[in-house]
């Protein structure tokens, strides 16, 4: 049976392992993903204006992210007449939400349409293999000075939506980020920090 550990950190002490490590921040991140090539070639071919080089460019547009979430399928069993256990039937993986901002000539939201295009060509129902049009996305985590610390490698991803956005006339200095939903079939984590004997904590 588990036991919970009696030493525990008084505050002072957290305070100073936080101060030491420092702690991690929502803005500091990096996504990185390529389009496919099968999909750039068709790209160049629709609008030649979309080199490979402005594709590359969608990784820095990258506005905001929202990490896989790992979440466990359970279900009840009847294990006899009066008992019932929770068995773990799977994992279930919800697709991932990217938001982009988009330049003044909405590249953005053109790339991303000729991608689900590519997909699924509505006009001559035509659907293409998922090896084709299909990534990987490494979002990693950053610390104050920038250094890789947290990795999350997401594979076989393509989006299956983008979303709408709405036109007024009212001024803003905002600009128009599109959400596009991808789906992926797995993920991976890792820690790129190497291993160290944490500090001794004078007390």
């Amino acid at each position: 049976m588990n036991t919970v550990a009696k030493d525990r950190l008084v505050s002072t002490e957290i305070l100073s392992r936080i101060k030491q490590y420092s702690y991690a921040r929502p803005n500091k991140y990096m996504v990185a993903f390529a389009v496919p090539d099968k999909l750039s070639k068709y790209i160049a071919v629709v609008d030649n204006k979309l080199t490979r080089e402005r594709q590359e460019l969608i990784n820095f547009n990258c506005a905001r992210i929202a990490s896989p979430e790992r979440r466990l399928e359970a279900s009840d069993v009847q294990s006899s007449a009066h008992e019932s256990r929770i068995v773990i039937a799977g994992e279930i993986r919800p697709p991932i939400q990217l938001g982009f901002i988009c330049h003044s000539d909405m590249y953005e939201k053109y790339l991303f349409d000729l991608w689900l295009e590519f997909i699924f060509h509505h006009k001559e129902r035509t659907v293409m293999f998922q090896c084709d049009y299909s990534t990987e996305i490494v979002l990693t985590q950053l610390d104050q000075k920038h250094n890789p610390r947290y990795e999350i490698r997401l594979s076989e991803c393509f989006p299956i939506q983008v979303s709408s956005f709405n036109y007024d006339y009212q001024p803003t200095n905002s600009p128009i980020i599109i959400d596009v939903t991808f789906s992926f079939s797995s993920f991976s984590c890792s820690s790129l920090v190497k291993e160290t004997t944490p500090p001794t904590i004078a007390t």
